[in-house]
C-alpha cells in the first residue's frame, strides 16, 4: 500500500524517494 500511495502522489519520483525511505521500515 505504501508504494501505491507514492504513485498517487503528485510529486511523483521526488515523493517516491522520500516515501521509499519511510517504507523501508514498514511492510510493503
Amino acid at each position: 500500500d505504501c508504494a501505491k500511495r507514492v504513485v498517487r502522489d503528485p510529486q511523483g519520483i521526488r515523493a517516491w524517494v522520500a516515501w521509499r525511505n519511510r517504507c523501508q521500515n514498514q511492510d510493503v
